[in-house]
């Protein structure tokens, strides 16, 4: 579960994947904008299902939304926050990056004029395999942009992907040199995911 402006309208949404056969996707409900309300809605904004479309286009019912953490950012600085999903369940799994375009409408069971997309993919099979578990923004190289630290479960593999501009993002060619780093052989994993940080302040943000 998570709390952003997807579509940038100043008007908070809460964001949760639900997995019930026949309802997959990610649930948007938007706050109606009234100071105080407590009002999300008596049926969800919008659904979100780019990630059903990428994991599990031939059978919904492999969803399970089980995702350890998710980010709500404008992680490549365009000024729209993307949602980015680690995908654990289904035959393609890995990085994805989801946004929207249109507005996302209160209590309007998806009939706003959004429509989802996604910005980029990367297939963690091609970067060592494992379980996708998160995908954390941080600016590695000081250079004033996001890159996205990726780690998996059982092969504990790191892959990074450069976030180059507008929805671009760039990860070293699958099977060259340093594409990918396995931590550990063994069944590891960073339980809730990572965090990042300048510790030494160098300029450089350290993940942790």
């Amino acid at each position: 579960m998570g709390v952003g402006d997807l579509d940038g309208d100043s008007k908070q949404e809460i964001i949760f994947p639900v997995p019930a056969t026949g309802q997959e996707g990610w649930y948007i409900f938007e706050w109606n904008g009234v100071v105080g309300s407590d009002d999300y809605g008596d049926t969800y904004s919008s659904i979100n299902s780019v990630e059903i479309d990428v994991c599990c286009i031939d059978d919904a019912s492999v969803f399970r939304g089980d995702h350890e953490r998710t980010t709500i950012k404008d992680i490549d600085g365009d000024g729209q926050q993307e949602l980015v999903i680690m995908i654990r369940r289904g035959d393609t799994r890995g990085t994805l990056i989801t946004s929207v375009t249109g507005d996302i409408v209160h209590n309007a069971g998806g009939s706003g004029s959004e429509t989802w997309a996604s910005e980029g993919f990367i297939n963690s099979d091609e970067y060592g395999g494992g379980s996708p578990y998160h995908s954390l923004p941080a600016d590695l190289d000081g250079d004033g942009t996001y890159e996205l630290v990726n780690h998996t479960w059982q092969n504990l593999n790191f892959y990074n992907i450069d976030v180059t501009g507008a929805d671009t993002y760039v990860a070293a060619a699958p099977g060259s040199d340093d594409s990918h780093y396995q931590a550990s052989q063994y069944d590891n994993v960073s339980l809730f995911g990572g965090t990042a940080a300048d510790i030494d302040n160098d300029g450089n943000e350290e993940c942790f």
